[in-house]
């Protein structure tokens, strides 16, 4: 879960079970949720909501959103990300902070050296990094709302980190490194998808984190190369 979180630009403490919440709420990019409606049913997740057992034992991250999700979103049992959303699970916008918007602002500042020139990567989304991020939509030809989304950060990766292109046939896409993780699902030969700028070992070979169908997913170099 540390990895997960990492991924999303969260950088949390080791841990085990029975110490993550307080680890991810003390991140500042989490709120606690809690009641039947989010521990009993998957209707009111959240792409990004945690769970976590209260001994030691099993915590999973929820791959997509609920039927429900986003509605009545009341409550407080289960750790989330509502407030300020991290990687691809939510929005962010003007007066969140924490370590997803640092995140955030990191990768302006690697799209544009000079586009945080009074704050830098301070954690604080202001109107400095609002008027940054539309700048890029901007550029990007993408709507400009100063906000944060999916759309935004997939565009904002692929500018800065470039594309992964399939070169094998029909390939696994896996959700760690390595074949021994779970599939997630398939891409083909010639497809570009979004690198997000970081490569890990697994059965002696790199592997790429790419986004697939607006979530994390990894591909094998034996079939893929990284590409502008």
């Amino acid at each position: 879960m540390r990895v997960c979180c990492a991924y999303a630009g969260v950088t949390l403490p080791n841990f085990r079970t029975p110490t993550e919440p307080a680890a991810l709420l003390d991140s500042g990019a989490f709120v606690e949720l809690k009641g039947a409606k989010y521990t009993d049913s998957d209707k009111y997740l959240k792409r990004g909501d945690i769970l976590v057992t209260r001994t030691q034992g099993h915590t999973v991250v929820v791959l997509s959103n609920g039927s429900k999700a986003g509605k009545d979103d009341g409550g407080t049992e289960g750790t989330g990300n509502r407030e300020q959303g991290t990687g691809m699970a939510g929005e962010l916008r003007r007066g969140d902070s924490g370590e997803a918007v640092k995140a955030l602002q990191a990768l302006l500042l690697k799209w544009d050296p000079d586009c945080l020139p009074e704050y830098g990567a301070d954690g604080d989304f202001g109107k400095e990094t609002e008027d940054a991020v539309k700048a890029f939509q901007k550029s990007a030809k993408l709507k400009e709302t100063g906000i944060y989304d999916q759309a935004t950060e997939a565009a904002l990766k692929a500018a800065t980190y470039g594309h992964v292109e399939i070169t094998g046939g029909s390939v696994n896409v896996r959700s760690a490194p390595g074949t021994s993780s779970r599939d997630i699902g398939t891409v083909h030969k010639g497809d570009i998808l979004i690198y997000q700028g970081l490569t890990e070992e697994a059965d002696g070979k790199p592997w790429y984190l790419i986004i697939h169908d607006n979530a994390n997913g990894w591909v094998s170099s034996k079939y893929a190369r990284l590409t502008e």
